[in-house]
């Protein structure tokens, strides 16, 4: 599968070319149509998905982060009548544009890596398989996509509440916010947590190595400086009891 080509006015290239000219601000975020680009980058996953739906699902937690920010850009923005909130506003838009962009990027490369290695795949010969000593370890069950949609739109909102404040961010926070999305997804790459900076980031990664050490989620890497899977150790219900008690500590 070849990269995505975009061309509008002011821009023609890829996604990963799309992303460096908004962090060099040689475009501006209200120029660039972002629900086109979101829907080609879709139909190319729907496409992979018609081929190997099973591949496909490898991409659903880059698939939800792709429509929670997609969603959060539709929701109504509530005027502000301060000039300083305005441009704070601005800023917000600017941020979630990028970030927007920075997931369809991450959600595109997937896809084409997942084709390639459908690619690769099919041109392997299949040998007979051989009667094993031992029990293979059954794979882990996939998320189908009406799940995972459902949980995403369901998400977004308490998912905005938690983790993208305007005050500092404390651990709690971002452990709170870590919990929605275990919760509603059940596994995600931590990549697909937006923050604003790399503060934030250090305060989200804390945030995650204190659940893992009270047992509420477990981390997976294949490889040195991969992404990094997040996946519950817990039911949805504990972990609600748990967000219900640390509002109620907070209270």
């Amino acid at each position: 599968m070849e990269p995505l080509t975009l061309s509008f006015t002011g821009f023609s290239g890829g996604l990963l070319e799309l992303l460096q000219a908004l962090r060099q601000e040689r475009l501006q975020p209200e120029d660039v149509p972002l629900s086109h680009i979101t829907e080609a980058v879709l139909a190319r996953f729907y496409r992979l998905r018609e081929l190997d739906a099973e591949l496909a699902s490898e991409a659903l937690p880059q698939l939800a982060a792709v429509i929670a920010l997609k969603t959060s850009l539709l929701l109504p923005k509530i005027p502000r009548e301060e000039p300083e909130d305005a441009l704070e506003d601005l800023e917000d838009y600017s941020h979630d544009v990028l970030s927007s962009v920075a997931a369809l990027q991450e959600l595109d490369a997937l896809v084409r890596f997942l084709s390639e290695k459908r690619r690769g795949r099919n041109q392997i010969i299949a040998a007979k398989g051989l009667n094993l000593p031992y029990e293979r370890k059954k794979p882990k069950e996939k998320l189908i996509l009406t799940q995972l949609l459902a949980a995403a739109k369901s998400a977004v909102r308490e998912v905005q509440a938690a983790h993208i404040v305007k005050d500092r961010l404390t651990l709690e926070d971002a452990r709170k916010a870590i919990l929605v999305f275990v919760k509603n997804l059940r596994r995600f790459f931590f990549h697909a947590i937006t923050t604003r900076d790399w503060g934030e980031r250090t305060v989200y990664f804390a945030a995650l190595l204190e659940s893992v050490r009270l047992g509420e989620v477990e981390l997976r890497q294949d490889e040195a400086y991969g992404e990094i899977e997040v996946e519950a150790l817990q039911t949805d219900e504990m972990l609600q009891k748990t967000m219900d008690f640390s509002e109620e500590k907070v209270g």
